[in-house]
């Protein structure tokens, strides 16, 4: 009783904490190409595949992937979520410098080691032995090379880089996908929503549906076929086996009804049984993992929105009265002049290029910006929330 309320309490401080993540692994197994993980569970830096078994993750109470399990074999390139940068401030780094440093943990790396370095205290020699072996793991040493070869022929300053940004990526792209494929040999998880770039670089896809994983072999044109192909043929089985119900419902016999369920079980486990045997290269594995069930309707994703009736507020509700603003070091861009007002039932897109200030504009609204001239009037009891979709 007592961990069942130590439970219960946890479950309601993640529901107040909108930062807090819970994660419960039912086991972790660790596979390399000589077979399994050592007795005591220690890293194996030689473990040349990533697997994770009956494992859960939950936010703020809701549960977003359930028993769920992951294999991420070596060679293997997948498909994640893109996270876009949307402020990017020039310097005068070369590019080179720039997708060097933008490994923040060798960078910390580094930075730690020179400043064990420095210190010469003997107290820090085994932190200095960690950070060396990690450098070592990371291979340091080749960075800049690594980096030369993407991006060979864009050394030019960043800031130069901005005027013609379009190119820019479009030849980063280019490189990039070519040496991934021709020459990374290492497993890839690929964190990006262009379409042409996954296609051609990713040769695996996991998708997350229903608190599921489920492994997709090729890219992404692949993926949405397969998965049009398994929706459209659960929902088939499903209205099968319905039809075959509803008749036995009607004859009012349980037994009519439990040898119409047993029969789609029989079936189901045949089905599974044939396609584990046989291996599959569209739909995902874990389904042979996963409990035989009668057939089920397909879940499609959707998400409802339910906003509390705000309170009726006199205006201004908020004003940006020749408001400017400018980033420091970053003399190609300003926002000047801006005259916004906006009220209750006012609703309002903002729409431009990019680079334009849309994001710029919004944070200024806000209030996560503060605006270099000009003046901001709000409300004292307006309230601002904010919905990011995700764009994958």
């Amino acid at each position: 009783m007592a961990a069942a309320a130590a439970e219960a309490a946890r479950q309601e401080a993640l529901r107040d904490d909108r930062d807090a993540f819970s994660v419960v692994i039912g086991a972790r197994v660790s596979g390399s190409a000589g077979g399994g993980a050592d007795g005591d569970g220690a890293a194996d830096y030689n473990v040349r595949e990533i697997v994770l078994d009956n494992f859960s993750v939950s936010a703020r109470g809701k549960e977003l992937l359930k028993s769920a399990s992951l294999r991420i074999s070596h060679g293997r390139r997948n498909i994640d979520v893109l996270l876009v940068e949307q402020e990017i401030i020039g310097d005068d780094r070369s590019a080179l410098e720039a997708v060097v440093a933008a490994d923040e943990e060798l960078t910390a790396l580094r930075a730690e080691q020179a400043e064990l370095e420095a210190s010469n205290n003997p107290d820090d020699n085994d932190r200095l032995a960690e950070v060396y072996e990690k450098l070592n793991l990371r291979d340091s040493d080749a960075a800049r090379a690594r980096a030369s070869r993407i991006l060979a022929g864009l050394g030019q300053p960043c800031c130069s880089l901005m005027s013609r940004l379009t190119i820019w990526i479009c030849e980063l792209f280019y490189g990039l996908e070519e040496y991934l494929c021709s020459q990374w040999k290492k497993t890839l998880i690929v964190v990006s929503h262009d379409r042409d770039f996954l296609n051609t670089v990713c040769n695996e896809i996991i998708h997350l549906h229903d608190k599921s994983l489920h492994v997709y072999r090729g890219n992404f044109d692949d993926f949405e076929s397969g998965y049009e192909q398994k929706r459209k043929e659960m929902n088939r089985k499903f209205e099968v086996y319905e039809k075959q119900m509803r008749a036995a419902r009607k004859t009012g016999s349980k037994a009519a009804q439990d040898k119409v369920k047993g029969h789609a079980l029989s079936k189901a486990a045949k089905e599974a049984a044939k396609s584990k045997g046989k291996g599959k290269n569209t739909a995902d594995d874990d389904d042979d993992q996963k409990q035989v069930a009668v057939p089920q309707k397909w879940r499609d994703y959707n998400v409802e929105f339910h906003f509390p009736e705000p309170t009726e507020l006199t205006p201004p509700l908020l004003q940006l009265i020749e408001v400017g603003f400018s980033y420091p070091n970053r003399p190609d861009f300003k926002l000047s002049g801006v005259d916004v007002g906006i009220d209750m039932g006012t609703r309002v897109a903002i729409v431009g290029p990019n680079g334009a200030g849309k994001s710029t504009l919004l944070n200024l609204l806000a209030g996560d910006l503060t605006p270099t001239e000009g003046e901001v009037r709000r409300s004292q009891k307006l309230r601002i929330g904010r919905y990011f979709p995700a764009l994958c």
